[in-house]
């Protein structure tokens, strides 16, 4: 059975997803490709990065001892409402804000 979803997600992610790509491939061509192919994915959301998002993100860093990035996801999914994130990080559980959702 195939469900469909909708999903969002900060433009952070981009850089992330490009970079991994990079990574893994040894190929700037294919992980901009790939991350083309990202960009266009259907029922995706990016929010955007904004100061207020920084300030949450600052203060989630100060409470949860958080990576930056991990920080600035957080605060983009609570500021935007959000209450579930899907990642394979558990820095995320110590965020008592959203619930972590392994993939």
């Amino acid at each position: 059975m195939s469900e469909k979803i909708t999903a969002c997600t900060s433009v952070l992610t981009w850089d992330e997803f490009q970079h991994a790509l990079k990574k893994k491939f040894q190929d700037r061509e294919k992980a901009v490709e790939l991350s083309r192919d990202f960009l266009s994915m259907p029922n995706i959301t990016f929010f955007d990065t904004n100061k207020e998002i920084v300030e949450k993100a600052q203060k989630l860093t100060e409470k949860y001892n958080i990576a930056p990035r991990d920080a600035i996801h957080a605060a983009t999914a609570i500021t935007n409402g959000i209450k579930k994130i899907i990642s394979d990080d558990s820095d995320f559980d110590k965020i008592t804000e959203i619930k972590r959702i392994a993939p």
